[in-house]
């Protein structure tokens, strides 16, 4: 049997591919040109390098465009509309697993496969596909696959889902894979240096925006300063820039608590956090920890996998952020494709744009966009 692995670089992939040949897959390795420099060159040459060392087929394709077009426009406009991009799963859906399915279809393949640390299940009750949470929490990465559609997930397999990184290494290098020791990447994948902020401006205003601004150009919305407010309106002092600023962001915030309460009626015990972001007014309201605290979300764009839909009020768990622990409560369908979900406890930091990712048992029942 003929499986496409998605061939990173990593140590994950890496494994992966070796994992699959031990089972007796003939395997396929593919590896997405997504950005002018990344994967890195290193990082090509790496996956390159190691299907040489386990003689395995090897395809470099160019992904630049689909990538450019899905995953870097949106998250531009994201942060320019004040909400907080969820770059890995849009990337997910929308390219990487559309790559593979393209190229199970053109090597005549009848798997795909990579290294994310999950688990792929099949509902007999529902007949529906579903990712599951992988067995060691640590690692798991069912959260950034919640958009995965029903053809992606029925030909998916994840070869890692009951492993931990330490086991993976391990195994790696038993293997003779020189990669085993390569370093993880946290960052945003494609802005290298992780200022996302210069990336930004860079593809809004082209690279010449500093010569720009320092010749005197000031009408740009999303570098134009502006007030931080309380929740009441009261102007407590300027800010640099909406770009610069997430809900629940503490740092780079250039006023102080003693300033603040100089000037509001809602007095600030100890620090001040964004609370929210008006882009039409160029407004950020500071509130207090407390005020961060929310026990409903709204959601739409939202894909389900282990069950078509709901009908009733449905008891789940909620993940509203990739290292989040998640909450429970109930999630009910509002209409127009729009999904609420009530906690049962208050959670900090609820982000227009992130994934809110609804689990039952493990396994994802759906997951959306918040509003």
């Amino acid at each position: 049997m003929k499986v496409v692995l998605g061939l990173s670089g990593g140590v994950d992939s890496s494994y992966s591919a070796r994992y699959l040949m031990n089972l007796g897959y003939e395997v396929i390795g593919v590896t997405m040109q997504v950005y002018e420099n990344t994967p890195s060159n290193s990082d090509i040459e790496d996956a390159k390098n190691l299907a040489k060392f386990l003689g395995i087929e090897h395809h470099v394709i160019d992904m630049r465009k689909e990538f450019r077009d899905h995953v870097i426009s949106k998250f531009v406009d994201d942060y320019l509309n004040a909400r907080t991009p969820n770059p890995c799963a849009v990337c997910n859906r929308y390219v990487k697993f559309k790559f593979l399915l393209d190229a199970k279809e053109k090597f005549g393949a009848d798997k795909i496969a990579t290294g994310h640390y999950a688990r792929v299940i099949y509902d007999e009750e529902t007949k529906r596909y579903a990712i599951a949470k992988s067995k060691y929490a640590e690692k798991d990465q069912s959260y950034i696959l919640y958009d995965l559609t029903q053809d992606q997930l029925k030909d998916l397999i994840l070869p890692l889902a009951d492993y931990t990184k330490v086991q993976v290494r391990k195994m790696a290098e038993d293997s003779g894979i020189t990669l085993s020791n390569k370093r993880d990447s946290f960052d945003i994948c494609f802005i290298k240096d992780g200022d996302y902020k210069r990336f930004i401006r860079d593809e809004k205003l082209g690279a010449d925006y500093r010569e720009r601004i320092a010749s005197g150009e000031n009408e740009i919305p999303f570098l134009q300063k502006g007030y931080f407010v309380d929740k009441e309106g009261t102007i407590l002092g300027w800010h640099e820039g909406i770009i610069n600023y997430t809900i629940g962001q503490r740092r780079g915030i250039s006023i102080d608590v003693g300033t603040i309460n100089k000037k509001s009626k809602l007095k600030f015990t100890d620090r001040a956090f964004v609370g929210d972001i008006d882009v039409e007014k160029n407004l950020v309201t500071l509130v207090s920890d407390e005020d961060l605290y929310k026990d409903e979300l709204y959601c739409d764009n939202v894909n389900f996998q282990v069950y078509e839909d709901i009908a009733e009020p449905t008891r789940a768990l909620c993940k509203i952020r990739y290292k989040d622990n998640g909450e429970y409560g109930i999630l009910s369908k509002e209409g127009n494709g729009v999904y609420k979900f009530r906690f049962d406890k208050k959670v900090r930091a609820i982000a227009r744009g992130q994934s809110a990712v609804f689990y039952i048992d493990d396994k994802i029942l759906c997951g959306g966009i918040i509003k």
